[in-house]
């Protein structure tokens, strides 16, 4: 049905209970004829007047006294972005020595209310929160560590309660899969307008229980899909006192338009866990294999619930106030290379030096128990998607540079890269074959010019490859996707 110029045009339709999605409006300058459906039976509300996040963090005790003072426990906005300032830049220690200055108690405007560190971190924790730390510890029975192993972590349904129900999202939420055509093309761009968006509304995937009885897997009438996008990498947590790692994982979900939520400032990623990187005493052949089964363990304790609720449905309040009937399935996980071959793992694990031979046999990272088995809707030959900077930005420098450097050889590419003429908002190299590490700005400026910088110092045929590639990579970025655009990345190669 043709409603997007409808949607777009009568701002009372529905009411603002369901906000239109940003492919639905029509672009300007366009006189394409473009057509939108949403599917007929999902997203339903259940309820209204439920409490969204802002008003489940008014419910505080505290809250008469932050409607006469926002910025309480502190007395002012200027004394709250001072603790804030502290806080984040400054050590306890350095706090109190801060505070201790003659010019702090001496300055001209009223010093600071909170005499120490301690005091602003009790104050800190005064202010509304959403969901709770914890720290558990972790066993690895018949195996010994360095050190105790304990994982820090959220509640991952209460933080996607939290996102879900956000009211800064309001007007950039979407809770219905659904189809765009443009000129009976379709147009692919968001996750609830792919195909696995509709492929889990109608019926989900067959699980060990429910091999015989397929209708027992299929979604009820009305609910609401809230895709969850998981992504983490490794990161140094002390430099020269142990270097000790972890690995950070941060959640959000696809019901969030993606403009909105890949900006920092929108908040949309929350974090919510710190997997430790155990040392085991063992020997140094299965270190890889017990870390990669204690990270899935970890895994297992943060995603539990939201495993329950991929099963049974959850209801939930959207920023709107509305409740709707929600499944949380696993739609994305963002890692690089060597994380996603840790996630994507199977086969008797208990003797775990043959348990290891055997998995290596079949490429396997020897995990018997990996966290998106009893996740339903989970797959990890779906939820494991290609993403720019690692598939596309990284594997150029990885692979591709180094192609070129052997066929121009280094000294002479780094004299091709010298010559460029310089140009604002493009990095001008003085060499690119003896850089370790670069940003993905880096990555992008070195790609705009690659072709020009090899042509008449390769082969033709290696030229036309390389500028085959780099076309891929132009056309993997665009923001959405039609038949004919994929048919056309595809024969790039």
């Amino acid at each position: 049905m043709a409603v997007c110029q409808h949607l777009q045009d009568d701002p009372r339709c529905g009411q603002h209970l369901i906000p239109v999605p940003s492919a639905f409006r029509v672009p300007p300058k366009s006189n394409a004829p473009r057509i939108g459906q949403y599917h007929p039976k999902s997203g339903y509300i259940y309820d209204m007047g439920q409490l969204n996040t802002l008003e489940r963090m008014r419910l505080d005790e505290h809250e008469p006294k932050r409607k006469k003072n926002p910025y309480f426990p502190f007395s002012s906005q200027d004394e709250w972005e001072l603790g804030k300032f502290l806080y984040r830049n400054l050590t306890q220690g350095q706090i109190n020595d801060f505070l201790k200055l003659q010019w702090v108690r001496n300055a001209i405007n009223p010093r600071p209310s909170f005499q120490s560190a301690e005091q602003l971190l009790s104050w800190l924790d005064v202010i509304p929160k959403g969901s709770t730390w914890r720290c558990t510890q972790i066993c690895t029975e018949g195996y010994t560590t360095q050190e105790p192993i304990h994982l820090y972590w959220r509640d991952a349904l209460e933080v996607v309660r939290d996102i879900f129900g956000n009211p800064s999202f309001s007007e950039h939420m979407m809770y219905d899969p659904y189809y765009i055509y443009e000129c009976a093309e379709r147009e692919y761009g968001e996750w609830m307008s792919g195909d696995e968006a509709h492929r889990i509304q109608v019926r989900g995937y067959p699980d060990h229980t429910t091999l015989l009885n397929m209708s027992q897997n299929e979604l009820p009438d009305g609910t609401t899909i809230v895709p969850i996008i998981l992504a983490s990498d490794k990161a140094p947590v002390t430099r020269m006192s142990g270097d000790r790692e972890m690995h950070p994982l941060f959640l959000t979900i696809a019901n969030i338009n993606s403009e909105v939520r890949m900006k920092a400032k929108a908040h949309a990623w929350a974090c919510v866990a710190y997997t430790p990187i155990p040392q085991f005493l063992t020997h140094p052949d299965f270190h890889s294999i017990l870390e990669a089964r204690v990270w899935h363990r970890c895994m297992d304790i943060v995603c539990a619930n939201l495993k329950v609720a991929s099963h049974r449905g959850i209801f939930m309040a959207d920023p709107h106030n509305n409740a709707r009937y929600c499944f949380t399935p696993l739609a994305a996980y963002t890692a690089d290379l060597p994380e996603q071959l840790m996630i994507a793992c199977n086969i008797d694990p208990w003797k775990i030096r043959e348990f290891q031979a055997a998995a290596k046999k079949h490429h396997l990272s020897g995990v018997q128990l990996p966290f998106w088995r009893d996740w339903r809707f989970s797959n990890p030959a779906v939820f494991l998607v290609g993403e720019i900077l690692h598939s596309c930005h990284k594997w150029f420098f990885d692979h591709v540079l180094k192609w070129c450097k052997w066929v121009l050889g280094e000294d002479e590419l780094d004299a091709r890269y010298r010559c460029q003429h310089k140009y604002v908002g493009s990095r001008h190299f003085t060499g690119v074959s003896r850089v370790k590490q670069m940003t993905g700005r880096e990555h992008r400026d070195i790609q705009r010019t690659i072709v020009a910088a090899i042509a008449g110092g390769a082969d033709a045929d290696f030229v036309c490859a390389i500028r085959a590639i780099v076309d891929f990579i132009y056309r993997a970025q665009a923001p959405t996707f039609t038949t004919s655009s994929i048919q056309e990345m595809e024969s790039c190669f």
